[in-house]
């Protein structure tokens, strides 16, 4: 994302297309930036969170999956700028690029700018192929993790989740708001203000657009002698969405939020440009958006609990990871 005063934009795409057709990866500097990398890889493997997460995955994708892959600290330390540079020329193409450009200025004066500064850009070589996306299986399951020291227990769960963009997604994802997507949500009222084991917990739904891959993710880190309790409690406030379901309270608190959160990526023109080219990324258009927001008019509190007790009677994968002689 760069962002530049309306007159100066002439001068802003020249700088962009300076950057990305004469990249400069100079060796120390790429030197540098896999040793920063590494260490975070280190450094991360050594966190309950970051290893409760490992666990998770590995059992809900199947092994070899790119979903499932860790990284590789002796491939990142081998990697030598002119590998950067074969990557850049592989994922950095005029041919997979789209422009979003947040701006007052006419669209046509907009598109002359960009294909004069990057008259000069073609493709070359082979563009990168990646591979197909597999499909998550959620079970009952529960898997420990030993971290030597931690003081803290990380606590990570996978529901199932309907896929991203059916009808079902979005009095889902209300539901989801009411039971872990705040600090007003079920969850967080009872682990973070009424026993006081958690800094907070967050329950959120994440997939992609028609690839049938969505999950609902929990997370939280606990009192490491607050964790099994704390467990029961999660088990327990999700199987409560059967019987207790969503007051209209919670429906009409949740449907304000999730509004007012994208209504917050329109309040400039950079964050604009970002959410766009987040959207494009994972597939969705505009238009996708505008949809969605209509559907939040539309739905009904029969919808979202409808969904509040598929969540109920789902399957969760659990992990935990801490130091266990310090967990109860």
């Amino acid at each position: 994302v760069a962002t530049a005063p309306v007159a100066k934009f002439d001068a802003l795409a020249a700088q962009l297309a300076d950057v990305v057709l004469k990249p400069r990866f100079d060796a120390k500097e790429w030197a540098a930036a896999v040793d920063q990398t590494v260490n975070g890889v280190e450094s991360s493997r050594k966190q309950p969170d970051y290893q409760a997460g490992r666990k998770l995955v590995e059992a809900l994708y199947p092994a070899g999956s790119p979903e499932a892959r860790e990284p590789d600290v002796a491939a990142l330390k081998a990697l030598k700028s002119d590998d950067a540079k074969v990557l850049f020329q592989q994922l950095m193409r005029p041919d997979q690029t789209v422009f979003h450009v947040a701006s007052n200025l006419p669209v046509d004066q907009i598109a002359a700018t960009l294909d004069k500064a990057f008259s000069a850009w073609s493709p070359t070589g082979a563009a990168m192929s990646f591979n197909g996306y597999a499909r998550p299986t959620v079970k009952d399951v529960r898997i420990d993790m030993q971290v030597d020291g931690a003081t803290q227990a990380a606590i990570m769960a996978a529901l199932p989740a309907p896929d991203e963009g059916s009808k079902e997604s979005t009095p889902f994802g209300l539901a989801v708001q009411v039971l872990g997507g705040d600090a007003n949500s079920r969850l967080n009222k009872v682990l973070r203000e009424e026993k006081g084991w958690s800094y907070g917990i967050g329950a959120q739904s994440v997939g992609e657009k028609d690839r049938n891959n969505s999950l609902l993710y929990v997370s939280t880190t606990v009192q490491a002698d607050h964790t099994e309790a704390s467990i029961a409690e999660i088990r327990k406030i999700i199987a409560e969405l059967a019987t207790k379901p969503v007051t209209d309270e919670e429906f009409q608190s949740a449907k304000r939020t999730v509004r007012a959160q994208f209504l917050n990526a329109f309040e400039s023109a950079p964050v604009m440009a970002s959410f766009a080219a987040s959207m494009a990324s994972q597939e969705y258009a505009l238009k996708d958006l505008q949809e969605y927001l209509a559907e939040l008019d539309t739905v009904t509190l029969a919808q979202v609990n409808a969904q509040a007790a598929v969540i109920a009677k789902s399957p969760i994968a659990l992990s935990i990871s801490g130091d266990k002689p310090t967990m109860k």
